[in-house]
């Protein structure tokens, strides 16, 4: 998946339509709402990712996994 989901936690801007960066922050700024909300959800989607329990976590049931001779179930989705 993505890091940056367009709209949800932040806005992808193709490379072509580089141009377009100052209105879409003016936009942004004109919408202190979304931008909060935008900020909050990509906040949240770090600390899923990047808090150091949930990492350790991660690497707990793979090494389990792998000690059991299955796969485990994070490995499986791709994570």
């Amino acid at each position: 998946s993505d890091w940056v989901q367009h709209g949800i936690n932040g806005i992808l801007i193709p490379p072509n339509q580089r141009r377009s960066f100052p209105s879409i922050v003016a936009t942004l700024l004109g919408e202190p709402e979304r931008l909060a909300l935008m900020g909050a959800n990509a906040h949240a989607r770090w600390e899923h990712f990047h808090r150091m329990d949930a990492h350790i976590a991660q690497l707990l049931e793979m090494y389990r996994a792998q000690l059991s001779g299955s796969a485990s179930p994070a490995a499986s989705r791709g994570e």
